[in-house]
This record gives C-alpha cells, sequence and structure tokens, in this order.
C-alpha cells in the first residue's frame, strides 16, 4: 500500500486492485467451498488486523488494504455462498483468489454505480472511518453514559436503563462489556465454548466478577448458528448483530466446538454504540420513541460535564430566556470566557442508514433538514436574539465574539463539507462560524489542546485556514497538536470499569 494523497486531511492509500472478475465467477469460486473453514480464516486475519489498525497501519493480503467493513463483507460473501457442510479441501490458494476477486468486486461496485467522486467518497467515509474510534474511549464513554450517568439526570432517570440492557442481553451492562473485553484476549480469532468448570478458570485470570449464567447470555447476544437461515437473509449484514459465529469445528485439545469472532470491530461496537439501536428497538412504542428522548438529555448532560471538565476557566452553563408570555427557548450550553462565547447544541442523530449506504446528497439534505437543521436553526435565533438587545436575561452575551458548535453522538463525516452545502441550500450563510463534531473528536481536542491555548480562538483559526476549514476535527487534531493517549475525562471511568 502506498500514500496517494489526501483529501481534507485525510490520507488516501491504493494497493493493488485485486482480481478483475465478474460475480458470477466469485459465486462458483465459493460455492464448493466449506462455510467454516473460511469463516474460521476470516476470523485470523480479523484478529490480525485489529492489532495493526491499533498501531495506526493498514493490514494488508497480498498488496490488498484490509479494513474491517471489508472483512465483513468478505464474512457475507462466505455465509450466501459456500457449503455448511462441504467436504472440499481447503487451499490457502484459493482463499487468496477468493479476497483478490472480492476485493476488486467491492471497489467496482462503488464506481460502477456513481461516476461523482464525492459520492464515492462518502460512502468510503461510513464503510471505513466508523473504526477509527479509540477502544478505550467508546468503552469507558459507554459505561460513563449508561451505568453512571443516567440515573443521575432527572429527565431520564424515570427509565430504568440498568433493567432494560438486562432484559436486552442477559446481563448487567458493565458485565457486558467486560465480557466483550473478555473476548477481545483470544488472539487466534477463534475460541473454545466453555463449560462452566472451564469458564470458572478463565474467569479466575481475568479476575472479574463474571458468573456462568452471565457469560451464557452474552454469547446468545452476539452470536448465531453457522447454519442459521438468518445469515443469508436480506438487509442490514447479520454480523451487525452476530459478529460471533457458532460453528461445528473441533480444533485439536478443543473439548467443545470452536466459536469464531468474525468480526472483531463489530463485536465492540455492538456491546457500545450498538447498544443505543438495540435498546431504541427494544424500548419504541407506536410513533414515540422514550429510550431516545431520555438518550438525548443523558448525552447532553455529558456533553456539558466533558466541556465543565476540561474549560475550567470559562463559565459553562445552559440558558434559557422567555421570548413570549408562554414561550421559552434556549441553548444546550454557552462557554463564555472574557469577551468570547461558544453556543453549544448537542444532537444525537446525523445521518441515517440508507444516506451512509447511498452517499447521495439529496439523501443526506433530507436527514440533515430532520437532525442537524434543528441545531442550525437554534444557534442563529439565538445569535440574532442577543443581538436584538430585547431579552435582559441575555445582555451578557451582546458584546461578545460568538460561534456555533454542534456536538454530534452519531457521527458525520466530511461534516463542513457537507454543511456547508446543507446551509447554503437550506437556511443562507449565518452571520457566525458553525461547527459540527463528533464526540470522540471533541474529546480529542480537549485532551490534546495544549493548555495554553484558547478553545475559541483555534476553532476561529480553523475556519479561517483554507486548508483546515474543512477538515473533520479528528485530522485537524493530529495536524495541529502532539498526541496525548486517551480522554483524561474518561479514564477514571474505563479504570472504574476493569479495575473491580
Amino acid at each position: 500500500m502506498e500514500l496517494a494523497g489526501w483529501i481534507n486531511g485525510k490520507a488516501i492509500f491504493v494497493g493493488s486492485d485485486g482480481k478483475k472478475s465478474k460475480r458470477w465467477e466469485l459465486e462458483n469460486h465459493l460455492r464448493v467451498e466449506n462455510r467454516v473453514e473460511y469463516l474460521r480464516k476470516i476470523a485470523h486475519h480479523s484478529a490480525k488486523a485489529s492489532k495493526i489498525d491499533s498501531k495506526g497501519a493498514i493490514y494488508e493480503i497480498d498488496g490488498m488494504g484490509i479494513a474491517p467493513d471489508f472483512i465483513r463483507h468478505l464474512s457475507e460473501l462466505t455465509v450466501k455462498f459456500t457449503q455448511p457442510n462441504s467436504k472440499y479441501p481447503f487451499s490457502e490458494k484459493r482463499f487468496i483468489e477468493f479476497v483478490s476477486m472480492a476485493y476488486y468486486q467491492y471497489g467496482a461496485e462503488i464506481v460502477n454505480s456513481s461516476g461523482d467522486p464525492e459520492k464515492i467518497w462518502r460512502i468510503q467515509s461510513y464503510r471505513q472511518f466508523g473504526y477509527n474510534e479509540q477502544l478505550h474511549n467508546l468503552i469507558a464513554r459507554s459505561y460513563y453514559l449508561y451505568s453512571i450517568l443516567w440515573k443521575t439526570v432527572p429527565k431520564a432517570a424515570d427509565l430504568d436503563i440498568e433493567s432494560a440492557i438486562s432484559n436486552e442481553i442477559g446481563t448487567s451492562y458493565r458485565k457486558s462489556l467486560l465480557l466483550t473485553l473478555l473476548h477481545m484476549t483470544f488472539e487466534s480469532g477463534h475460541f473454545e465454548r466453555l463449560d462452566e468448570a472451564s469458564f470458572q478458570e478463565v474467569n479466575s485470570g481475568f479476575g472479574k466478577d463474571l458468573f456462568y449464567q452471565d457469560y451464557q447470555n452474552y454469547l446468545n447476544w452476539v452470536s448465531i448458528d453457522h447454519n442459521s437461515p438468518a445469515l443469508t437473509s436480506e438487509g442490514i449484514s447479520p454480523f451487525l448483530n452476530f459478529p460471533i459465529i457458532k460453528t461445528d469445528f473441533m480444533p485439536q485439545n478443543y473439548k467443545s466446538p470452536a466459536c469464531v469472532i468474525v468480526s472483531r470491530q463489530d463485536l465492540i461496537l455492538k456491546a457500545t454504540r450498538g447498544i443505543y439501536f438495540h435498546l431504541s428497538d427494544r424500548l419504541r412504542s407506536g410513533k414515540s420513541n422514550p429510550f431516545k428522548v431520555r438518550f438525548g438529555y443523558v448525552f447532553e448532560e455529558y456533553v456539558g460535564n466533558l466541556l465543565k471538565y476540561h474549560l475550567q476557566t470559562h463559565s459553562v452553563k445552559p440558558e434559557k430566556y422567555k421570548k413570549q408570555k408562554n414561550s421559552v427557548d434556549s441553548i444546550d450550553w454557552i462557554c463564555k470566557k472574557g469577551k468570547s462565547a461558544l453556543l453549544v447544541e448537542v444532537k444525537q442523530a446525523s445521518i441515517y442508514l440508507k444516506s451512509k449506504l447511498s452517499g447521495d446528497f439529496d439523501d443526506y439534505k433530507k436527514d440533515l433538514n430532520q437532525t442537524l437543521i434543528d441545531a442550525l436553526t437554534q444557534i442563529k435565533t439565538f445569535y440574532d436574539d442577543v443581538q436584538s438587545g430585547q431579552y435582559p436575561e441575555l445582555k451578557e452575551y451582546i458584546q461578545c465574539e460568538v460561534q456555533g458548535v454542534i456536538v454530534m453522538y452519531d457521527p458525520l463525516y466530511n461534516a463542513m463539507d457537507v454543511l456547508q452545502k446543507v446551509i447554503d441550500s437550506v437556511l443562507g450563510m449565518p452571520k457566525i462560524n458553525i461547527h459540527v463534531i463528533n464526540i470522540e473528536d471533541l474529546e480529542l481536542l480537549l485532551d490534546n489542546m495544549p493548555i495554553e491555548c484558547d478553545l475559541f480562538e483555534v476553532l476561529k483559526a480553523k475556519s479561517a485556514s483554507e486548508t483546515k476549514k474543512d477538515q473533520d476535527f479528528k485530522e485537524f487534531v493530529i495536524s495541529e497538536f502532539p498526541q496525548n493517549g486517551g480522554s483524561k475525562f474518561l479514564a477514571p471511568y474505563y479504570t472504574e470499569l476493569v479495575g473491580r
């Protein structure tokens, strides 16, 4: 793999194009192969790739750069076209040929579906960048949101989130995260289904208060049998819901059949970001969704706590003001220092699955009209109300230089480029700088920005730079500041989780 160039700060690598082939050739190639053997081999590469990815490198098979989304694609092809009980002998050469044909077709299908390079870039972004988040931050944030913060937020505490999670998984959320970490220690990509005595032996080395029933319930939640019809059903990838496959494969020295971790990254995501979607489906009630409403309050509080932790020289507070007799307007958080103020709006959703898969800007625009535009409108309205001088509650901000910040839980990649088009087509150009930042990038920015730097000035300089203004914040932070490791705000919660 070689560096071919950069797009908005993101490095673009190119390597082998794979083997030029037709879809029918790929299908015929797979029809004689044994499903379990291929899934086991894919799991082996997934385990090796996750080690290299953690160091910022790219894992390669025969000159082809292998990202987690492509590993999942290989798995989807395998369960769709291979034979569960084939006696055909496994061949490393034929497996590499399969990977090469799939690699060629995986790239070609995007290019052939659209000649629009921006659309191709948007599709590729959601295929790959969702796997780049720091593991410790992702797990610690999820633990803090659901197991610690939720019950302290008055507008959310009436929903017993621990019971909801236990009903979904069959164990507590803390234990499900610990079991995810336990499964990440199986470096071969497969592991033996444990009986109670074997589990207790493994757990004694892991040092956690886990019980065999916790393990069984968790494994049922993340796994599926290799013969299950659900693996070949249409729609969302089965490996997002079931990143572990139960097999009839018995390696030497195993006492019971093996499970293969087809995608280690999807296992992590299911237990962290994925729990949001599972609970959203479980707790939906007609057109209303009490879980999403309450999660919005919890996430808003999380962003406020994060800002207060890092911006201790600022006033960080929500702001409400009366506009009419029965009307109250507000901004989620204002970070004020001297004569500068950041207007912060918090949103849990960005764009929906259809748009992530299609890359179509009209789909983006439709989704953002339902999600991001509310935040943009709120910032614009608040700024206009401050400037009008009509509201005594807002007089402390009237002399302030102002910027807007929208913080999202669900990432929006290439956010500033996409946002600018939406602003221009829907709102018209606002009078102030607007920034869109994913929560993991906000954590990264606040952790790595030198203490002598002022956040307001950093954001202002980014907007003024022709080369930096359209960058996502992760690339911006990496290019501007030395990296200091994981989140200092989240570190105590990760320690609390794994240290018990």
